[in-house]
């Protein structure tokens, strides 16, 4: 995937998409578990586990997410990708979030969908 190619560039200089471009590769070239946020509606599996839900033929009732480790720019800018499968159908979307850094926290600059079935 190309950060050139995405429906956000214009929100992003070139040289900040190189950098945010450079960091999303380095920073995902291998899977990281996420922390479970505390909440009992959500289920934190390895992929190995999801492969074998499926293979039983159980769709989780709340889909499947994958989330991107975020790419970090020196100017305050954030970069995520969000994979989301709804069920065993071809069903599901991606987006890619361009944020920025404020006095209070990151903030959505920007969401771009990527696809969606």
């Amino acid at each position: 995937m190309s950060i050139y190619h995405l429906p956000v560039r214009e929100l992003v200089t070139l040289a900040q998409a190189a950098e945010l471009g450079r960091s999303f590769v380095a920073r995902n070239r291998t899977r990281h578990a996420l922390a479970h946020p505390g909440n009992r509606l959500v289920s934190m599996m390895p992929d190995s586990a999801i492969a074998k839900h499926l293979d039983g033929g159980h769709w989780p009732e709340r889909g499947i997410w994958h989330f991107s480790r975020p790419a970090y720019s020196r100017d305050g800018h954030a970069l995520v990708y969000l994979m989301y499968h709804c069920g065993p159908a071809v069903c599901g979307s991606e987006w890619l979030f361009i944020l920025q850094r404020a006095p209070s926290g990151w903030t959505v600059k920007a969401a771009g969908l990527l696809s969606m079935s």
